[in-house]
């Protein structure tokens, strides 16, 4: 059974950081597409990945760059493309291992997410947004 909206109101006001809320929503969203459509959330893939399946995910991209083509994950020219960029979970973890000084280069011009559902895009642009203002102190769309 679905909490109502007050509870789910009431449990984001416990939420202390963007961390929690970030997890709140993730968890908001998945349970919200599985209690509402098991059809739907199967056939658009909606799941939650875990935190360390994410991170086991970026920890290999950075390691074949390294290995394979002699690149890091802020070198100009690397590009990347989530397609099914979900609630953003891939990319906010990827811009944690971008070098700073090259965070701003990469947001603007080699980064690149594509949602079809508009839930899990608003989330995604929110948690992007907020990981680039909290790595820069700038607020940039």
């Amino acid at each position: 059974m679905l909490p109502s909206f007050h509870n789910i109101e009431q449990a984001a006001l416990l939420c202390k950081d963007f961390s929690q809320k970030q997890q709140f929503l993730n968890t908001v969203y998945e349970q919200f597409f599985q209690g509402f459509s098991v059809e739907v959330a199967d056939t658009h893939g909606i799941v939650y990945t875990p935190q360390p399946i994410v991170d086991f995910m970026v920890k290999s991209v950075a390691h074949i760059l390294e290995t394979e083509f002699d690149r890091s994950l802020s070198d100009t020219g690397v590009y990347i493309i989530d397609p099914f960029v979900g609630t953003g979970n891939f990319i906010v973890r990827l811009m944690q291992d971008i070098q700073a000084t090259t965070l701003e280069e990469k947001y603007c011009r080699e980064l690149h997410c594509n949602e079809i559902l508009l839930l899990p895009y608003y989330i995604a642009s929110l948690n992007i947004e907020q990981e680039y203002f909290q790595r820069t102190g700038t607020y940039l769309p």
